[in-house]
């Protein structure tokens, strides 16, 4: 097959799972072309980007503008056009839903129209829902995966936005059971949804050996700064942990808009000897900062548009890693941590109960070494790319097939 693979933008650090997708399909004997945004000249490159030349295999599209600023390019994407096929369909918002008004279908076709695919795979929902229109004009079947995006942009009242999406789209991938229900909650119909979760790469990565704490605990969170992610419930887990006696040091790898107000609390709660800000870091940085680790924590809380944890992919990198594992009882996680087997789970912006579960880890070693060997164990039959892929492909020749007989 050939798998053309639309993206928002050139894939992050954030965003290693597009990266493993791709190459996962690259090392199963597939052809793949990605149609992406450039990537901020400042972002930091995951390094399997390179591994399948990933660079070399991507076309750029037009930067996304908005307003008066796509208006302004019609004229040039007109004349790239030459009244070419699909420029009239790619603006027909009455058969493909207002995604096609973002005008990102018809800027893209100059680009899309020189290569050969035999199906679309859209990575989130908006840029399923904005390239919708590429299904016909291609006359290829379109999939489109959720990973927790569309709470921004399609939550809290807004799903109806996505009925056209839904509607013409021969298939959607969920990331977990949780973002399934969120499908079906929006108005997807249940024979379209197919969890699948998105891929961690356990190449190279080495599991430790199981180890005691023996002095102070390390406390290690990667995610970004923002509210939703609930760093600020971690910073209350160590001062309580602190004040039960127990020495604490907590690192967290991110960067985002909320870091002043975190930096903020820890002065408030007296920790600055204990946490440290690290920053982004690099795939190197982090994995070194796994094995450094004696907990990893997902505090996750939500947010007022009704963002949730979709799954937690640093999770899974760090039950590879052999680290145990603290996630609050919030969207995905639980799923993610085997509902409690891969390890631990607590109520979402309870700080006592976080540090409780750390408790409990640091004085029990034998329910520790329990948790961390089933969690290896459940990371490498569903997550990795040898569980994903082959499902994956099964899923691209059911809709081919179903798409032959259509």
């Amino acid at each position: 097959m050939r798998i053309g693979v639309i993206l928002d933008k050139v894939p992050g650090l954030s965003e290693t799972f597009i990266v493993h997708h791709v190459n996962g399909l690259l090392a199963a004997g597939h052809e793949v072309v990605v149609f992406a945004r450039p990537t901020p000249p400042a972002a930091k490159e995951h390094p399997a980007v390179r591994e399948y030349d990933l660079p070399g295999r991507t076309r750029l599209l037009p930067g996304q503008e908005r307003g008066m600023a796509q208006l302004a390019m019609m004229p040039r994407t007109m004349a790239r056009l030459g009244g070419g096929r699909g420029a009239i369909s790619s603006l027909n918002a009455v058969r493909f839903g207002p995604g096609a008004l973002r005008l990102r279908a018809y800027h893209g076709l100059p680009v899309v129209r020189e290569e050969r695919f035999d199906l679309l795979h859209c990575h989130y929902a908006a840029v399923g829902w904005a390239f919708l229109p590429y299904r016909e004009i291609f006359g290829v079947p379109l999939i489109t995966s959720f990973h927790g995006d569309h709470y921004g942009s399609f939550g809290a009242g807004r799903e109806w936005l996505l009925r056209r999406l839904f509607s013409l789209g021969d298939a959607f991938v969920a990331n977990s059971s949780f973002t399934r229900s969120e499908l079906l909650r929006m108005g997807c119909a249940d024979e379209k949804v197919h969890v699948l979760p998105a891929i961690v790469d356990d190449r190279n990565v080495k599991a430790r050996s199981i180890q005691s704490v023996t002095d102070t605990v390390h406390l290690v969170t990667v995610a970004r700064l923002d509210f939703a992610k609930g760093i600020q419930c971690a910073l209350q887990a160590v001062r309580h942990l602190r004040d039960q006696g127990i020495r604490v040091r907590y690192t967290v790898a991110g960067g985002g808009p909320y870091r002043t107000e975190l930096e903020a609390l820890t002065a408030e709660l007296g920790l600055e000897d204990a946490v440290r800000f690290a920053g982004w870091l690099s795939q190197d940085e982090v994995y070194a900062l796994y094995r450094t680790a004696d907990v990893f924590v997902l505090p996750s809380v939500g947010s007022d548009d009704g963002m949730n944890e979709a799954q937690g992919l640093v999770l899974q990198e760090a039950q590879l890693h052999g680290v145990p594992v603290v996630g609050s009882d919030l969207g995905g996680i639980p799923e993610s941590l085997d509902f409690g087997r891969a390890g631990l789970l607590f109520p979402r912006g309870d700080g006592a109960a976080l540090a409780a579960a750390v408790a409990s880890i640091v004085s029990s070693p034998t329910m520790t070494a329990d948790l961390t060997r089933h969690a290896l164990s459940y990371v490498r039959g569903k997550y990795t790319a040898d569980a994903v892929i082959p499902r994956m492909l099964e899923l691209y020749r059911s809709v081919l097939r179903s798409r032959a007989a259509a």
